[in-house]
């Protein structure tokens, strides 16, 4: 299965009982449909994920992130702090892409230094280049 959205928050890295690391995220998709005699309409769902497989991944995933994720939906079962018993679906992440970042969330930047000049042995001028 596949879905594809925005992460609602930065990712989370947690670990087990077993010593055993996670990377927890929500992913918000927007899935649109248009009821009979209206407008089209989009409305969120949101999808509670959890990547097994690379803890260092949490550096990526950061809030406003548009990403792509294949993986599997599984259950998961607890008993609250109440003592009631609760579910939720949980998306299990096997491979992800990210497609695009925050403008403002960028996970890294390359520093451009323009005073350095590349030369090569034998260089010509721009007028020598075969193309």
């Amino acid at each position: 299965m596949q879905i594809k959205g925005r992460l609602t928050a930065d990712a989370k890295l947690q670990t087990t009982k077993t010593e055993k690391q996670v990377v927890n995220f929500s992913i918000a998709h927007n899935q649109g449909y248009k009821p009979k005699g209206q407008a089209y309409r989009e409305e969120p769902v949101f999808f509670n994920c959890s990547y097994w497989l690379d803890p260092s991944a949490v550096e990526q995933l950061l809030k406003g992130a548009l990403i792509e994720a294949t993986g599997r939906i599984g259950t998961w079962a607890y008993i609250n702090q109440a003592g009631n018993p609760v579910a939720q679906l949980i998306f299990h992440v096997d491979d992800f892409e990210i497609k695009a970042y925050a403008k403002d969330r960028e996970p890294y930047t390359i520093p451009v230094n323009q005073d350095v000049a590349v030369a090569a042995v034998g260089a010509s001028t721009s007028e020598d280049l075969p193309f």
